[in-house]
């Protein structure tokens, strides 16, 4: 973790990935999701922001993969590479996104959400991210929406309100940190 090098002034503790000088293969980092990841065929929306660290940075990052993969055998359900441009900024965040075209049905829950790096490119650099996102196929098609079983669930029931938030309003470590809603309106970061 860090909190030297906020997303936003909401999201200030991101994932730092130091990678060793004497790196091989692939480097990175994976996503159990909540108990796991149920993957089924079809097409999920990755997304993330990236921030590489400037005296280390060494731009010659060229793509960045992002993969299904099941926790139990190592079986990669599906990949997808998404381009870095080498001379990305170093000053702030640039989002990266891209789809994963699945076609398999893994047999259990017990999968992850991996994000990748050949160690040959980053080697010995350190780079941020945040906002780390997985998205199946969604109710109506709809960018960070519900999911489509959930939603079609609920719509079913034609209610006539939704309550939302839910629950109480005091989370959080302090009086400062908790969870404030009206923050929330607006672009995700």
């Amino acid at each position: 973790m860090d909190y030297l090098h906020p997303l936003s002034d909401e999201l200030q503790i991101v994932l730092q990935v130091d990678v060793f000088q004497n790196a091989t293969g692939q480097v990175g980092f994976s996503n159990t999701g909540w108990w796991g990841i149920g993957v089924q065929p079809e097409t999920y929306n990755a997304s993330f922001y990236m921030l590489p660290n400037e005296p280390r940075y060494k731009k010659n990052l060229t793509h960045i993969d992002v993969s299904l993969r099941s926790d139990t055998t190592g079986t990669v359900f599906a990949t997808s590479s998404i381009p870095v441009n080498p001379n990305v900024s170093t000053h702030d965040y640039t989002q990266y996104a891209g789809l994963i075209h699945n076609t398999q049905q893994a047999p259990n829950g017990n999968n992850s959400f991996f994000l990748t790096m050949d160690a040959r490119e980053v080697a010995g650099q350190t780079f941020f991210f945040d906002l780390i996102s997985l998205f199946g196929e969604t109710y109506k098609g709809r960018a960070n929406g519900l999911r489509k079983d959930l939603a079609q669930d609920l719509a079913d029931l034609k209610p006539k309100f939704l309550r939302f938030p839910g629950g109480n309003n005091l989370e959080g470590y302090s009086q400062f940190r908790r969870w404030k809603w009206w923050k929330t309106i607006g672009p995700l970061t």
